[in-house]
């Protein structure tokens, strides 16, 4: 019997695969900050450029946000 829906998790759309490379003091803030917010930690990064940059935060992680309040990074 073959299924019609599709498995695994929603479609984060159109998106470029980067490799970073952080000093490891900076990556350890960066994680804690992701696990404060509930965010991978791709999607803290992609929250954090997108606000350094003036850039509307993707739908994908701005739904994971608190909808009550602005979210400071690196509060």
């Amino acid at each position: 019997m073959a299924t019609t829906g599709r498995l695994g998790r929603p479609s984060k759309g159109d998106r470029t695969l980067h490799t970073l490379r952080v000093p490891t003091d900076h990556w350890y803030r960066y994680a804690a900050e992701a696990d404060r917010l509930g965010l991978s930690h791709n999607d803290y990064l992609g929250l954090a450029l997108a606000r350094l940059h003036g850039l509307p935060v993707p739908e994908y992680i701005a739904r994971k946000l608190p909808s009550d309040q602005d979210v400071a990074l690196g509060a």
